[in-house]
């Protein structure tokens, strides 16, 4: 029986490979001989891909001047606490870090003259633990520049757990069939294609999907160091990691989902918005070329990968296949469930709004008693639940789905933190284990608080991160074999350290707004 992975290893024909200018040495490439990014898991130490990029890494490290060194790259991302063009928590999340990853690989073959140099990846989901290539202080004697020496060494030590990569996580984000809640969601009034929709200051944020907030930014925080700062781009396992959440959307492009762009434009070609927002932004002057001339892409110039010079090695996907399941993704849906999280103000027919009053502390966790129609909650835990691995080849079995989107978050440590959410748990307290039925996911928050760049509220006029979380998973497994169901469903959000180190810092808070249920129906 075909599994989730061999599904999604299925997709993807060759396109025709396209220049870019200012990368001279990629003239040498024939037309179709598109770079495949592989991963590290695969590479030895001395693998020319991985070679390439240490030796370049070193090369722009030793750079003191010119238009690219090492600062001027992570410079684009940001510099100690203060971010610069990059977008977190909002819909430009995933082509903006593509066009930025990009930007190293042209670099790369640039500085080397390795053409066909491809920017690997890390799949943390299969290799949980940190890789030893960039753990190691020196390579062949002499020291390695792919080693920072600022990681929370006491956390990478440890593998990376379950419920930021396990599974059940990465076959949620696999099979989203909606952009928004897979990718991020834009910001709330977005009317415009101004680059401070982007990454806008003073900083708000929007609805993060859970790519973005479980597994993104869990990790960052988890190494440590650089990582969980602005200037995240100084550790070269940067790359790595945002190359696989690449790989992540490009497979969830290959697998028959649909980016925003594919409901911009009416029949007449004439934009839709919002979803006309994400596809014709342009990022104006955020990067640039090897030479360090300005490379200003446009979204939807980010959307094929080929294009841009690089490919996954998918498999191809059988035409019945994809004549069988058709698109992933309808624009109504995808457009109401847009509205229904990006709302600023206010509650649309179907919800319900509840205010928190309260705060999550290790000692204390918060608990948020939200309505749900008992019919819902009956429906599903009355409904086949079917197997994740084969939503690919066959349509999920009908039930309706529950959203809780936890808005305007204020948070605090979030550095040293993970924030753990049941369902209806008894006796909750921090030793709850995420193996258990009530458990629903771990949110996290990437980027210091309480300061003018990206950040959570804290009382200084910035608007705090929102999170969603599907809560209907978690209502068929704590009510499915009962008969009678709650008229009320409780959230409960626990604190946990992040990791086992004893230097980590405080445990960090949790402070919302308030939480807003959404009925998706059958």
């Amino acid at each position: 029986m075909p599994t989730r992975r061999d599904a999604l290893l299925m997709g993807s024909a060759l396109a025709a490979f396209t220049l870019a200018p200012g990368a001279n040495v990629m003239r040498a490439f024939a037309q179709n001989s598109v770079p495949v990014r592989r991963s590290l898991a695969t590479m030895k130490p001395d693998d020319p891909d991985l070679s390439a990029f240490r030796e370049a890494v070193g090369i722009l490290k030793g750079r003191s001047s010119g238009p690219v060194t090492w600062q001027t790259l992570y410079k684009i991302h940001g510099d100690g606490q203060v971010f610069n063009h990059c977008p977190h928590g909002n819909w430009y999340f995933l082509p903006w870090h593509r066009a930025f990853v990009v930007t190293y690989e042209r670099v790369v073959r640039e500085v080397t003259g390795k053409a066909d140099f491809a920017m690997p990846y890390w799949d943390w989901s299969a290799d949980r633990n940190f890789p030893a290539v960039f753990a190691a202080e020196t390579y062949d004697g002499q020291p390695n520049p792919l080693f920072d020496q600022g990681r929370t060494l006491a956390n990478i030590s440890q593998p990376l757990p379950d419920q930021w990569v396990g599974p059940q996580v990465m076959d949620q984000i696999a099979n989203e069939p909606t952009y928004d809640l897979f990718g991020s969601f834009m910001l709330p009034g977005q009317d415009s294609l101004d680059l401070n929709w982007v990454s806008p200051h003073p900083w708000k944020s929007s609805t993060q999907g859970l790519l973005e907030n479980t597994p993104h930014n869990q990790i960052h925080n988890w190494i440590g160091g650089d990582m969980p700062t602005a200037q995240s781009p100084r550790d070269a396992i940067f790359q790595m990691h945002h190359g696989n959440i690449d790989r992540i959307w490009a497979e969830w492009n290959h697998t028959g989902h649909q980016n925003p762009s594919a409901y911009a434009r009416d029949p007449n070609g004439d934009p839709i918005y919002p979803a006309a927002y994400w596809a014709d932004m342009v990022f104006t002057d955020n990067f640039f070329y090897p030479d360090g001339t300005p490379w200003s892409p446009k979204v939807t110039d980010l959307e094929d990968t080929e294009a841009l010079g690089y490919r996954y090695d998918f498999p191809q996907v059988p035409q019945e296949v994809l004549m069988a399941i058709g698109p992933r993704g309808d624009a109504a849906r995808t457009q109401t469930l847009a509205a229904l999280a990006d709302r600023a103000t206010g509650a649309a027919a179907g919800t319900t709004v509840t205010p928190v009053e309260g705060t999550a502390r290790l000692s204390e966790p918060l608990w948020i008693t939200v309505p749900v129609a008992r019919e819902t909650i009956a429906a599903i835990a009355a409904a086949p639940r079917g197997s994740s691995r084969l939503l690919m080849l066959a349509a999920p079995p009908p039930r309706p789905r529950v959203l809780a989107i936890i808005r305007d978050i204020a948070y605090t440590n979030q550095e040293s933190t993970s924030f753990n959410v049941f369902l209806d748990r008894p006796g909750l307290d921090p030793s709850a284990s995420t193996d258990d039925a009530h458990y629903v996911g771990s949110v996290s928050f990437f980027g210091p608080s309480g300061h003018a760049g990206h950040g959570g509220g804290t009382g200084d006029g910035m608007a705090g991160p929102g999170v969603v979380l599907d809560l209907t998973d978690a209502i068929a497994r704590v009510y499915g074999p009962r008969t009678e169901v709650p008229e009320d469903l409780t959230l409960q959000v626990q604190p946990v350290p992040l990791g086992p180190a004893d230097d980590l810092g405080e445990v960090g808070t949790f402070t919302p707004t308030s939480v807003e249920i959404v009925t998706v129906p059958a």
